[in-house]
C-alpha cells in the first residue's frame, strides 16, 4: 500500500512505484505534481474497503501516471477503484489535469462490493469530477502468463505482460454501477462528470462514451460526458515550476 493521509494533508512532488492501492479517496488530501508507476495490483485512488464515510474527498490535481502494468479489470484495479460496501457514502472528489502514458484497464471502476448480506443499501458514490484527462493509450486487459498461479509471489514477480495470438489484448471499458438489493433498494453511483477527457486521441462525449464506459442505467444517475475546446487547458507537468 501507499499513503494513508489524514484530512488536510498535502502530497507534493513525489515519485511512487507500488503494487497495491496508492491513496484512499476518503480524506481531504491534496495530491499534486507527482508521478506514479502502478504495478499490476491496486488502484491509484481507492475509495476504500467496507463502509467508509467521507463528504469531502481527495483532490488529485496535476499528476502523471507512467508505465501502468494493470492487466485485468476489477474493483481493486484501475486509476480510481472501489471496494465499498452498499452502505458506504463517498462524495466530493476531483481528478483534474491528469496525464496517463500507457495502456490501462480502466480509468474508473466505480461500483460496490456486495458480496455479503445484511446491507441497508443506503449508500452512495457521488459528486466525482474528472476534468482535463489525457489517456495516451487504450483501455485494455488480458490474462498474463502465470495467471492461474498468481497467488505465488515468484509468479507475481515474473508475470509476462506480452501479448500473443494465444493471449490477445481485449478491449476494456470503465465501469459505473451501483448496487441493488433483492427488495429494490439502490445504492447509487451518481453525479459523476467527465469533462474534457481524451482516451487514445478521442475526446469523450455523450455520443461516443459507450465505446469506453459501461454505465448501468438502473443503478446510476446523472453520469455526464462533455468536451468544450474553449475550456481545455494544457496539462501542467511536474517539471514546470
Amino acid at each position: 500500500d501507499g499513503l494513508r493521509s489524514g484530512d488536510g494533508s498535502v502530497v507534493d512532488h513525489l515519485f511512487m512505484k507500488l503494487c497495491d492501492d496508492y491513496f484512499y479517496g476518503t480524506t481531504s488530501t491534496l495530491i499534486t505534481r507527482s508521478v506514479f508507476w502502478p504495478m499490476f495490483n491496486g488502484g491509484t485512488m481507492q475509495l476504500g474497503w467496507g463502509n467508509n464515510f467521507c463528504d469531502n474527498g481527495a483532490r488529485f490535481l496535476n499528476n502523471d501516471i507512467i508505465n501502468p502494468e494493470w492487466d485485468w479489470i476489477g474493483s481493486n484495479t484501475g486509476f480510481i477503484a472501489s471496494q465499498c460496501e452498499p452502505d458506504a457514502r463517498i462524495s466530493n472528489i476531483i481528478i483534474e489535469d491528469l496525464h496517463i502514458d500507457g495502456n490501462i484497464n480502466a480509468l474508473a471502476a466505480l461500483d460496490f462490493a456486495a458480496d455479503r448480506t445484511g446491507y441497508n443499501y443506503n449508500g452512495h458514490i457521488k459528486d466525482i469530477t474528472f476534468r482535463n484527462i489525457d489517456l495516451n493509450g487504450q483501455q485494455i486487459w488480458f490474462s498474463p502468463k502465470g495467471w492461474d498461479d498468481y497467488e505465488r509471489v515468484e509468479t507475481q514477480l515474473s508475470r509476462d505482460y506480452s501479448t500473443s495470438p494465444e493471449n490477445p489484448a481485449r478491449g476494456g471499458k470503465s465501469i459505473l454501477k451501483g448496487a441493488k438489493s433483492d427488495d429494490g433498494k439502490i445504492s447509487y453511483v451518481e453525479n459523476i462528470s467527465f469533462e474534457n477527457v481524451k482516451i487514445n486521441g478521442e475526446w469523450i462525449t455523450e455520443k461516443n462514451y459507450q465505446k469506453y464506459f459501461d454505465v448501468d442505467t438502473q443503478t446510476t444517475r446523472n453520469i455526464t460526458f462533455s468536451y468544450n475546446p474553449q475550456l481545455v487547458l494544457s496539462l501542467i507537468h511536474i517539471s514546470e515550476p
